[in-house]
């Protein structure tokens, strides 16, 4: 489990540097890149959340978990309203026309920040979801589950990507170092070692991600997506009771 207490807020806010840093170039490129519509690497979470779309059989008010420059909305077939939620500004500023912008209904609200500091009103939405952030950038712990849960509509369902901790990283004297000798230093200089992008520390085994949703009381079902060999994704997908 992520060595940082659920809920430190100055270390959320550490998260947040490097993203918020993004400039216009990498905006533009990650921009591109989505313009390959038949990307394997898009396709299979946007294929799933357009079949929750459509069991759900309902105009869906719709919250994407670090959209960037909106890779999915295309796939969100019913959706009357996307909100789009990031830390940079160049990438929303993408977002304002996403890949396959002619297949989008939906209005769409861009919001910049981070949302672990952000709120939203409970049983706001219909479908949660987030690629790309959860294991990269940000840790998944009980304290944003708890909020995306508390967001979700009676009925409504998430979908949360998460970098599996098996992933094969490379290690170097310093991050050896960090490991070995990082709980004798100071909180504010552990905040920091935890904050690399891709740390283990905001990486979760498939069993510690089955724990965090067990003890949250919640049903789910995971799957993997990746290259074992290069990066594995934990996909997991939960519903949120009905009282």
């Amino acid at each position: 489990m992520p060595i940082r207490k659920s809920g430190d807020q100055k270390y959320y806010e550490l998260l947040t540097k490097i993203p918020r840093s993004v400039t216009e170039e990498t905006a533009k490129h990650y921009r591109q890149s989505d313009s390959v519509l038949d990307d394997p690497a898009h396709t299979d979470v946007g294929n799933a959340l357009t079949r929750i779309c459509r069991s759900l059989n309902r105009p869906l008010t719709v919250l994407d978990l670090g959209c960037g420059c909106g890779r999915h909305f295309r796939f969100l077939e019913g959706a009357e309203k996307i909100v789009g939620v990031d830390v940079s500004e160049e990438m929303l500023k993408q977002a304002e026309h996403p890949a396959g912008e002619e297949m989008v209904r939906a209005s769409i609200d861009l919001k910049c920040g981070d949302f672990f500091a952000m709120d939203f009103p409970d049983n706001g939405f219909d479908l949660i979801y987030s690629a790309g952030v959860f294991g990269l950038w940000v840790p998944m712990d009980d304290y944003i589950l708890r909020k995306i849960r508390s967001w979700l509509k009676p009925d409504g369902v998430a979908l949360l990507v998460v970098i599996d901790a098996k992933t094969p990283v490379t290690e170097t004297w310093k991050s050896r170092l960090s490991i070995k000798f990082g709980k004798y230093m100071p909180e504010s200089i552990q905040r920091r070692i935890d904050a690399r992008p891709g740390s283990r520390f905001l990486r979760l085994y498939e069993h510690e991600l089955k724990a965090l949703l067990t003890d949250a009381g919640l049903d789910f079902t995971i799957w993997h997506r990746g290259d074992p060999k290069r990066r594995v994704d934990l996909v997991c997908e939960f519903r949120k009771k009905t009282n």
